[in-house]
């Protein structure tokens, strides 16, 4: 349907800025940033998070579980924001080696 693509039902947004940067945008309200674990393993870019409230008669539980497979994902310049419930995460990617032609001789 069309309203999914709507601005308020999308749950995360990646878009690359103009100096090469990314930047992933996710929803994450009602979360605080110590209930959220962000990780990165190899090229992948990892979020996970859960709140559990127990009221009375009531108990309300909330999970974040995504993840990115970026391409040459620069691990050590990921930064996290929580503001206002959005998380955002800025990152860059590492300058891929330009391949070397090798020949390679029968014998």
């Amino acid at each position: 349907p069309s309203f999914l693509n709507q601005p308020m039902f999308r749950k995360s947004e990646v878009k690359q800025n103009e100096d090469g940067t990314y930047v992933i945008a996710l929803s994450a309200l009602g979360f605080h940033k110590d209930e959220l674990t962000i990780e990165t393993e190899n090229d992948v870019l990892i979020v996970n998070g859960e709140i559990k409230r127990e009221l009375p008669n009531f108990i309300s539980s909330k999970k974040i579980n995504r993840s990115w497979e970026l391409t040459n994902l620069d691990a050590k310049s990921v930064d996290a924001v929580l503001e206002d419930g959005i998380l955002t995460l800025t990152f860059g990617v590492k300058e891929t080696s330009k391949s070397k032609k090798n020949t390679i001789k029968v014998r």
